[in-house]
């Protein structure tokens, strides 16, 4: 009965019997693949944008760097799932009250992509709605802090 019911979530998950791990009773057999390795929270291009940023936030403010949506921004309408603000945004300015003042994205190419502009848009219109200001770096144009430091001097004084 037992095997019958293995046999069957393996089928209904799409398991096969070379994915299930077995015990391995030989000494001398190495230790299996790795399934996940660390890795750099911010990409080079990210940290050089950070660095950038973080000269023109004043201290009395703090800039983080990929920060949820779901964590800043809460659905306040009668739907009760809240999918879209599972999304990363590269970095956002608080206050001393934790409370955020401005989102920031940096746009590579592959914010061109279909499926990126659909993402960002969403993004856009979620920060929209929630009276959070969006501001989008786009990376075609290099760290350009004369720029970086108008755009965030809008928000932060």
């Amino acid at each position: 009965m037992l095997k019958k019911l293995i046999n069957f979530l393996k089928k209904l998950f799409g398991i096969k019997s070379n994915d299930v791990p077995t015990k391995n009773t030989n000494k001398g057999a190495s230790a299996p693949e790795k399934q996940y390795a660390k890795k750099k929270l911010l990409t080079q291009t990210e940290l050089k944008f950070y660095y950038a940023i973080k000269k023109y936030v004043p201290e009395e403010y703090t800039l983080l760097p990929q920060i949820n949506l779901a964590s800043i921004i809460n659905r306040v309408d009668d739907h009760k799932y809240q999918n879209e603000l599972y999304r990363n945004i590269d970095f956002a300015i608080f206050n001393k009250s934790w409370e955020p003042i401005a989102a920031i994205e940096i746009n590579d190419k592959t914010h061109n992509d279909k499926s990126r502009i659909a993402r960002d848009h969403k993004v856009k219109e979620i920060c929209e709605s929630a009276a959070l200001p969006l501001i989008t770096f786009w990376t075609d144009y290099g760290v350009n802090e004369e720029y970086i430091q108008k755009r965030i001097s809008e928000y932060v004084k």
